[in-house]
């Protein structure tokens, strides 16, 4: 997933433990340590570095990879809280604590959800993260994917959700990026998720176009084999595909 920003030639002379750290963290990221990602940058109260940890601790959701799914959404949010509590304007950290409100959503009932307001939460999130930087893909497609998720569990009325929106962010977010893997993952889980039939073709194509990229990175290659198992499903049972997603979205 996408990182962040330069820092100035003085912050590095300033912090050179919590660089150390931020360091660290990245570099078991790009293994795929995730846990250790996440430890490793959750040590140092900076922005930047909380936004990793926050990162890691959702990588791991979206690969399926998390051992306790629940407390990983809260730890993520904890992480992504604190750091925008530092630096508000860090679009990254905005994006994060939607992404994690949205997660740690999916262990409340519906009911409590909407009471408590997390869709409309997370959504206030990325369009802060949108609004510091609009040109961002990966958070227009996270908007598009509030869109189609809150469409799909009903709440379109309550909270301003609508497929088409989604769908068209997820669309101007593909264009934007036509060789980020997970965009192109993420958008074909929702349209199965939300209808096979209608939407099949679509998801089809961006799954191929994922999956005729070679991974860069551990997160690329994790994403590239969810797509390739959608693919499959979605060839061989669109019924089977379609309850495959579902489960994606909401365990």
């Amino acid at each position: 997933m996408k990182h962040f920003a330069l820092i100035p030639a003085a912050a590095l002379l300033l912090s050179a433990p919590a660089l150390a750290d931020e360091a660290a963290a990245r570099a078991a990221f790009a293994a795929g340590d995730w846990a250790g990602a996440e430890y490793q940058a959750s040590q140092e109260e900076t922005a930047s570095s909380l936004t990793l940890a926050a990162e890691a601790a959702l990588t791991s959701l979206v690969l399926g990879e998390a051992e306790d799914r629940q407390a990983t959404a809260e730890r993520a949010r904890g992480l992504a809280e604190r750091a925008v509590e530092i630096d508000p304007a860090n679009a990254d950290a905005q994006f994060r604590l939607g992404m994690a409100i949205g997660y740690a959503g999916r262990y409340v009932s519906r009911v409590g959800a909407f009471m408590r307001g997390l869709p409309r939460q997370s959504r206030r999130a990325m369009e802060a993260g949108l609004a510091l930087a609009p040109d961002d893909a990966r958070g227009t497609a996270l908007l598009g994917g509030w869109h189609m998720e809150v469409d799909r569990r009903g709440g379109a009325r309550a909270f301003g959700a609508s497929r088409d929106e989604g769908i068209a962010l997820y669309s101007q977010a593909a264009e934007a990026a036509p060789d980020d893997a997970l965009i192109a993952y993420l958008f074909a889980l929702a349209l199965v998720a939300a209808d096979p039939g209608a939407y099949g073709q679509e998801a089809s194509a961006q799954l191929d176009r994922a999956l005729a990229m070679e991974p860069d990175d551990a997160v690329e290659t994790g994403v590239l084999g969810l797509a390739g198992e959608l693919r499959t499903r979605l060839e061989t049972d669109p019924a089977d595909a379609q309850a495959w997603a579902v489960r994606r979205f909401e365990e």
